[in-house]
């Protein structure tokens, strides 16, 4: 019969495991950022006409946004625009 192994040594392949596949969900994750704009009417999301001339610009761009006071919508996201970085 094949000798079981010890229950610290099972909890530590155990942790290990776990630890390695967060670490690769973390790396994944990291890499592949997708982000969506769920707001009901797609207010963080540009327009089409807006993508075109963002990408015709030759040269990094700041842009700025303005919002209404008290308004925290996207407050502290990338949001979609981070996607159009080069």
């Amino acid at each position: 019969m094949k000798a079981r192994l010890g229950p610290r040594l099972d909890t530590a392949v155990a942790m290990t495991a776990i630890v390695v596949a967060l670490v690769g969900l973390n790396v994944l994750a990291t890499r592949h950022n997708p982000v969506w704009d769920l707001t009901e009417d797609s207010r963080l999301t540009p327009s089409s006409e807006t993508v075109r001339i963002l990408r015709a610009i030759p040269r990094p761009t700041d842009i700025d946004v303005f919002m209404f006071p008290g308004s925290r919508e996207g407050y502290g996201s990338p949001g979609p625009m981070e996607s159009m970085q080069r």
